[in-house]
């Protein structure tokens, strides 16, 4: 079984000024409408190939991502993994501590479920890739977070390292670059 990030969502009150600080060999992709989730969301490169992506995402109308941010507020919304076999990722994740999101009965039919544990301020998204998995670099994700990492979530995912942040900001560094964002 592998697992690898794809994606770091970024829950904000504006895309467009999260955008804005983002440094320059980043690549924003096109903003596209998501009416189902309620949301306008963008996709940006974080220079390498072998980077995972950042997903930009703002609460447009009611939905998911509005009770989101009305529960916890904007930041770290959830980490996007892909995997070559979803039944394995899962069993070794709840081993972990995680637990199935009840959205996953609605998602599960298209290969992918959402993971979550009390006290944890995110989610983790969990899809299933048929053929190999290319590797990704490295990734240290700094989040605000009150309490430290309950054991086994910062090792679920072996290209991702998560820190405690010393203040508001989220950092993200995939080796050797590294910037913050105010979600």
């Amino acid at each position: 079984m592998n697992v690898r990030l794809d994606h770091i969502a970024v829950l904000t009150d504006s895309l467009e000024r999260l955008a804005a600080q983002l440094p320059s060999y980043c690549t924003p992709q096109p903003i596209e409408d998501q009416p189902g989730e309620g949301t306008r969301e963008q996709y940006v490169r974080l220079g390498e190939a072998d980077a995972p992506s950042l997903l930009l995402v703002q609460a447009v109308s009611p939905g998911p991502y509005q009770r989101a941010i009305e529960k916890r507020g904007t930041g770290l919304h959830h980490l996007g993994c892909r995997t070559d076999s979803l039944e394995h990722a899962v069993s070794h994740m709840g081993h972990q501590g995680l637990f199935l999101h009840a959205i996953s009965l609605a998602t599960y039919e298209h290969r992918a479920v959402w993971l979550c544990r009390p006290g944890v301020p995110f989610l983790i998204e969990l899809g299933e890739v048929e053929g190999p998995m290319s590797a990704h670099a490295p990734v240290e994700i700094a989040i605000p977070w009150e309490s430290r990492c309950p054991d086994g979530i910062s090792s679920l995912i072996p290209n991702v390292r998560l820190v405690p942040s010393a203040d508001e900001r989220i950092t993200i560094c995939v080796s050797p670059r590294a910037f913050s964002l105010e979600p």
